[in-house]
């Protein structure tokens, strides 16, 4: 049997979860399938799992939460407070018709001239 067809365990590092233990490994499908019977606003969904968990060797109670929560945790949200601060400013500083002028202007400076 290959890697590829094992099932990778991932150790839980939460302290206070009602069904796994800490630093005890559990499979990723442990984890969805547990968060999918037990959750009230829904579960996660296995590819949702694996996204999660694809660089991380542990698992938290974080990883846990269901999608609507895990994007709105601590009020923090990818998009603005990440890597996008940059274009979110640029975009307030240029307008439709400057990027629209450039684009026509680079079209004819790409014209063969024979």
């Amino acid at each position: 049997m290959s890697d590829f067809d094992k099932a990778t365990k991932r150790v839980f590092m939460g302290k206070n979860h009602p069904h796994f233990k800490y630093k005890k490994a559990y499979t990723i499908s442990e984890y969805s399938k547990w968060t999918l019977k037990n959750c009230k606003k829904g579960g996660v969904m296995l590819s949702t799992m694996k996204g999660r968990l694809r660089t991380s060797p542990y698992c938290t109670e974080e990883q846990l939460l269901t999608v609507k929560e895990f994007k709105n945790r601590n009020g923090k949200r990818k998009g603005i407070n990440g890597y996008n601060k940059h274009f979110i400013a640029r975009d307030d500083s240029t307008t439709v018709m400057d990027e629209y002028s450039q684009v026509i202007s680079q079209r004819f400076l790409n014209k063969a001239l024979v």
